[in-house]
């Protein structure tokens, strides 16, 4: 990863080690939505949680995405766009750190179990 030293705005951390990992899978079906006043503050919500450098709000994220899905198409309706985004973007992220520490197979499988999703 290249960025300048002087640059204020590129947010970077160590990766994870497979403890801190570990606990963060075991903390996970305990973790708590993100909190959304309203439909027009969901997009600001998410997208501070997502390019937070923080494993944590990532996890948070999914969760709040993934019962948001699932409490619409109880309704019958499809997932909105931005829902679907940020789904698919703090997936990606958090299957990116998973398996640089867990290897693909695992972070594979401690993702679905813990949420049922890829």
């Amino acid at each position: 990863i290249y960025t300048p030293v002087d640059n204020t705005k590129t947010k970077m951390r160590r990766i994870l080690s497979a403890e801190e990992v570990r606990g963060l899978m075991e903390a996970a079906p305990k973790m708590e939505e993100l909190s959304i006043g309203n439909e027009k503050q969901c997009e600001g919500v998410y997208k501070e949680a997502l390019y937070s450098v923080d494993c944590y709000l990532w996890l948070r994220l999914l969760k709040t995405l993934l019962l948001r899905k699932a409490a619409r198409m109880a309704q019958g309706k499809k997932c909105t766009a931005t829902d679907e985004r940020y789904l698919k973007s703090v997936g990606e992220r958090l299957y990116d750190e998973l398996s640089i520490v867990l290897g693909e197979e695992e972070a594979k499988e401690s993702i679905h179990l813990l949420f049922g999703s890829e």
